[in-house]
């Protein structure tokens, strides 16, 4: 029974842990997309 507990709280931290980080990565990407395509439009106006 405690095993199991423990085995429980163990995955739920896991999973926690995978969404959280997920989420991140997530917000990161769309960050640097932004960046990337405002760059991109700076650029080609200024050329």
């Amino acid at each position: 029974m405690i095993t199991a507990k423990s085995l429980l709280i163990h995955t739920d931290t896991l999973f926690e842990s995978i969404i959280n980080d997920g989420f991140f990565g997530a917000i990161l990407i769309l960050l640097f997309f932004g960046i990337g395509v405002l760059g991109y439009k700076y650029f080609k106006k200024k050329s």
